[in-house]
C-alpha cells in the first residue's frame, strides 16, 4: 500500500457508526448554529501560517484560539495568556520524557522501531 490516508471523521455521515441519516440530518442542522463551519474552524491556523505578527513578535510556542462574536460567529484569532503550571519549564520536561516513553513503547508494541532520538547514533 502506498501512503496513508489519516482522517478525524469529523466530515463523515455517520454511518460507519450506523447513525441513521435522519439523526445526521438533525445534528448538522442545528450544529449549524452552536459550531464552527469548516472554514471558521481553520481560521486560526490560517492566521498562524500567514499573519505578519506572528513573525514581527515572535510568536511561537504559544496557545492560539478562536474569538467568537455574540452571535457565536469567528471573529478573529489571539494569543491566549498561558497559566503559570503550563509556563513550568520542569512540568514541560516531565511531560516531554513522558510521551516520549509512551511513543517509544506504543512503537515497540507495534513491531516499529525506537522513535527517541538519544543522540548516540544508534
Amino acid at each position: 500500500m502506498e501512503g496513508t490516508i489519516i482522517t478525524t471523521g469529523l466530515g463523515g455521515t455517520g454511518q460507519q457508526f450506523g447513525v441513521p441519516t435522519f439523526v445526521n440530518k438533525i445534528i448538522r442542522a442545528i450544529g449549524g448554529y452552536i459550531w464552527f463551519s469548516e472554514r471558521e474552524g481553520a481560521m486560526t491556523q490560517t492566521w498562524a501560517a500567514t499573519s505578519r505578527q506572528i513573525v514581527e513578535e515572535g510568536i511561537h510556542g504559544r496557545y492560539l484560539v478562536p474569538v467568537t462574536g455574540w452571535t457565536g460567529s469567528y471573529t478573529y484569532s489571539r494569543v491566549e495568556k498561558l497559566k503559570e503550571m503550563a509556563m513550568d519549564e520542569e512540568v514541560a520536561k516531565k511531560l516531554w520524557e513522558l510521551s516520549e516513553k509512551a511513543v517509544d513503547g506504543a512503537l515497540k508494541g507495534a513491531g516499529g522501531n525506537n522513535a527517541v532520538d538519544d543522540g548516540s547514533g544508534n
